[in-house]
């Protein structure tokens, strides 16, 4: 193949860039009347999207039939935002001049709004040029993109779940620790005072059970799961920011608990760590559950777990056939069901998290 041919890749690169500077051409003769500016825009974005798929040759004839089609909706829209700049600009020059009260406040908020408007401007031709809407979606649509360019970050994300969580949760988990603690530092029946610390561990899980379960409650599943951010992101930030306030709890709990009432750790885990994760199991293991239980059935599988507990610890024999060998794994194996748990909420919740309201419901 010669450098020179017709077909050789010099040549086709050499003919997409004249193209391209006669559309610029065409373009900017037609937006000299100024009032066709909107329209010229839009067969500039219409024949730009036809050469990079190669799908037209004959540049001036595509972009007087997109100048003729949306001539009308680009000019509307055109008008629309020179009207808008207008006033924007007039109010930025009246309060500049004035020197009114506030007056900083005021620019930095018409400078927003300018933004937001040169944002949409530059969008909103290239949606009129691709689909067939009204003016009023087109400009819609052109917001709507223009802002998902300015995506939150992780941390602005995380951010955004922790004041949507209620924090009366953590408020009543911290009073049944405070509660514990009281309890240990001052009832003399220690042994099976301590033994009995798994039912409040328990309940220190059921109190996050609404919040869990709150997407399914208030029938909210299908607003999310069509929302930028995916289900499977909302749950594992939800349960991130759960995992780490409630591990520093317990944390601070257990520390204290060995350092300033002399309990061994080691007994301290078994006692409340242990019945803990275990309703932790029962919970995520019913929430990445195919079968739309409520929170209801979650709730009083953890208190049939609280009594089976009491009936082991309070039962003397029982109690004393389970060496710390064999407490430290079962504990190994609840901490990696619930890594099981979670990875199949994570993985599965689009499946089975959307389609149980009929379930829900009844």
């Amino acid at each position: 193949m010669k450098i020179f041919d017709l077909d050789s890749p010099l040549m086709n690169v050499l003919n997409k860039m004249a193209d391209l500077m006669w559309l610029n051409i065409l373009t900017l003769i037609c937006c000299i009347p100024v009032i066709t500016a909107g329209a010229a825009l839009t067969s500039m974005h219409y024949v730009a999207l036809k050469i990079v798929r190669n799908e037209e040759s004959y540049i001036t004839r595509s972009f007087f039939k997109s100048f003729k089609t949306n001539f009308r909706q680009a000019t509307l829209i055109w008008l629309l935002l020179m009207l808008v700049a207008a006033i924007l600009g007039g109010d930025y020059y009246i309060i500049t001049k004035s020197g009114m009260q506030f007056s900083q406040v005021l620019v930095v908020l018409i400078m927003a709004a300018g933004v937001l408007v040169i944002c949409t401007s530059l969008y909103v031709f290239p949606v009129l040029a691709k689909f067939d809407n009204t003016i009023l979606n087109t400009i819609k649509n052109a917001f709507f993109m223009a802002e998902q360019e300015r995506m939150l970050s992780y941390h602005d994300f995380l951010w955004t779940q922790l004041r949507v969580i209620q924090k009366r949760w953590w408020v009543l988990q911290f009073m049944i620790l405070v509660a514990l603690w009281i309890a240990l530092s001052s009832i003399h029946d220690e042994i099976y005072l301590k033994r009995s610390m798994g039912v409040v561990a328990t309940l220190f899980v059921i109190l996050i059970i609404p919040e869990l379960w709150k997407n399914r409650s208030c029938e909210c599943m299908e607003i999310e799961a069509a929302s930028y951010y995916s289900l499977k992101q909302v749950y594992a930030t939800r349960m991130l920011l759960f995992g780490i306030t409630d591990i520093f709890f317990i944390t601070v709990f257990l520390g204290v608990a060995s350092a300033g009432l002399h309990y061994e750790l080691s007994e301290l885990v078994v006692q409340f760590l242990f019945p803990l994760c275990v309703t932790a199991c029962i919970c995520f293991g019913i929430l990445c559950s195919k079968h739309a239980f409520s929170e209801t059935v979650a709730i009083v599988l953890c208190v049939i777990w609280s009594a089976v507990w009491l009936f082991i610890v309070l039962n003397e024999n029982v109690y004393i056939m389970v060496t710390v060998p064999i407490w430290s794994a079962l504990l190994g194996v609840t901490i990696l069901f619930i890594a099981f748990a979670i990875y199949r909420i994570l993985k599965n919740c689009n499946q089975y998290l959307e389609v149980s309201f009929d379930e829900i419901r009844a």
